[in-house]
């Protein structure tokens, strides 16, 4: 059984579109077994190099002035560059984001990159710019800090990727699954 929501319910249905022969053979059944495709909330029109969603962040970010942007820039720099450097400071940061120390340099950025985004999605793009001049000067660790802060308005957890991967366990009576 193949089950996704949002972006992943778009794959399941695009499997199950593009693979109709390994979905079904007239019967409902393939290969001796029985098989569904599930989504919901999948996507209806996705795309491959889709920036979009990006330029809407990006103009509900200026609405705070193009400081807010910038910071929110330098910030992401200031992750990156602390990642490469491999030594302390890349330590320093797994160990605040709750990372593991095998965690790559490109999902600590797109954890980065998503407590932004989505705090801005989520309609708290006031409070994130505010937090980001608040800290602006700030040490790197009280900057990381302070986003973990922010984005637990957009239900973002602490990067675990364990827990992201293997907590997959729903509950069909919970309307929120």
């Amino acid at each position: 059984m193949l089950v996704g929501c949002s972006y992943a319910g778009g794959l399941v249905g695009w499997y199950a579109e593009n693979n109709s022969q390994l979905m079904q053979d007239g019967t409902g059944e393939a290969r001796g077994y029985k098989v569904a495709a599930w989504s919901s909330s999948g996507v209806m029109r996705p795309l491959e190099e889709f920036w979009g969603f990006d330029e809407s962040i990006y103009q509900q970010l200026v609405k705070s002035g193009v400081d807010c942007v910038q910071l929110a820039q330098a910030l992401t720099k200031d992750v990156e560059r602390a990642l490469v450097a491999n030594g302390t400071e890349r330590d320093q940061v797994l160990s605040i984001l709750k990372a593991s120390p095998t965690a790559t340099t490109g999902d600590v950025l797109f954890y980065t990159a998503d407590a932004l985004a989505l705090t801005v999605q989520y309609g708290n793009r006031t409070g994130l710019c505010k937090m980001l001049q608040s800290v602006q000067n700030e040490p790197l660790d009280e900057k990381l800090e302070a986003l973990k802060k922010t984005a637990k308005f957009a239900k973002m957890r602490d990067y675990d990727r364990t827990q992201m991967l293997t907590n997959m366990s729903t509950n069909v009576n919970n309307s929120m699954r």
